[in-house]
């Protein structure tokens, strides 16, 4: 018997780069095929919030989105057995420390090896949990980002953190590095934030409309111009604490691939840091911890894990 998968969105600015819905619906659900998706459309499994829907039509940003089709594809994306660092585990959370070079869900370019894959095999209950590409995740930390992160393990859990996350009731730490001659002081830095016009793979807070993002910024030690940071998330943007060090810091988290120059970077570090930072493919950024009141027991909860290797022999060097 088939299951009936639903779920709906409301069309963001990153949706309107597609000039078609199926291609919007095909990069937020790749486990659903664009066959299954313009057929969906055609019988109507897939509709707006008072009006029917067609394949080709345009994104308009803010539409609803309802998706309800009789298909198995909740079984369509595969277990993986990959070994997950858990952190604290009871009946209603989960807490990782996602690697650098994990990516968190399935999405264009990564089909495979994803955390989600690792959960669908330690926990596959957890398959019917919230959202059918990413379940029991509420947030994400980028590919190349180390550290906590918090899953729930069962739909009831996964709406109460939705509501937690949504009114940022949670506590976030992150550390890295930056390369910079003026040593910023403790700041809350606060702007406008989201996504570039020209370069749709990164966002921006150069622009005149856009959510709030609050990041605080505080240095830890520094020996000339390697500074090592810790960042405190107030909201928690794409690429937030990353563009935030760009563009208004104006010193990218170091070897940022997409905000910064790794190559430059390396050029400008001592020496010995050269030969061991030289082939690291991903941003020095690690989320320390993550705290929030437990959404079944009321308790205060707070879970750290250590940055991977390479931050301790740069943190010993400053």
């Amino acid at each position: 018997m088939k299951n009936l998968f639903h779920d709906h969105f409301i069309t963001e600015a990153k949706d309107l780069e597609y000039n078609r819905l199926d291609k919007v619906l095909a990069v937020r659900y790749p486990n659903l095929s664009r066959t299954l998706i313009q057929q969906a459309i055609k019988d109507g499994e897939i509709y707006g919030q008072d009006e029917t829907v067609s394949a080709n039509q345009k994104p308009v940003l803010g539409q609803k989105i309802f998706i309800n089709i009789a298909q198995e594809v909740r079984e369509k994306m595969l277990e993986e057995d990959i070994k997950l660092d858990i952190l604290h585990e009871d009946d209603d959370l989960l807490f990782i420390n996602k690697p650098a070079g994990m990516v968190t869900h399935p999405a264009v370019g990564n089909t495979t090896g994803t955390l989600v894959h690792a959960l669908l095999h330690y926990l596959p209950s957890i398959r019917d949990v919230g959202n059918a590409n990413r379940p029991g995740i509420v947030h994400r930390l980028d590919k190349g980002t180390s550290g906590v992160m918090v899953i729930a393990k069962n739909q009831k859990t996964y709406e109460a953190l939705v509501d937690i996350f949504s009114m940022h009731l949670i506590e976030r730490h992150y550390e890295g590095f930056i390369l910079t001659k003026n040593t910023p002081p403790f700041q809350k830095i606060e702007t406008l934030y989201g996504r570039h016009r020209s370069h749709r793979l990164k966002m921006t807070t150069k622009i005149r409309e856009g959510k709030n993002a609050i990041t605080y910024v505080k240095v830890l030690k520094h020996r000339d111009l390697l500074h090592y940071m810790e960042f405190k998330l107030e909201t928690g943007r794409t690429h937030q604490i990353r563009v935030h060090c760009a563009e208004v810091l104006k010193s990218p988290i170091l070897l940022d691939p997409i905000y910064g120059n790794p190559a430059q970077d390396v050029s400008r570090l001592d020496e010995s840091l050269r030969d061991k930072l030289r082939d690291y493919p991903y941003q020095l950024l690690h989320a320390r911890s993550l705290a929030l009141k437990h959404p079944t027991t009321g308790e205060y909860l707070r879970v750290t894990t250590s940055p991977p290797a390479i931050f301790e022999s740069i943190i010993d060097f400053i």
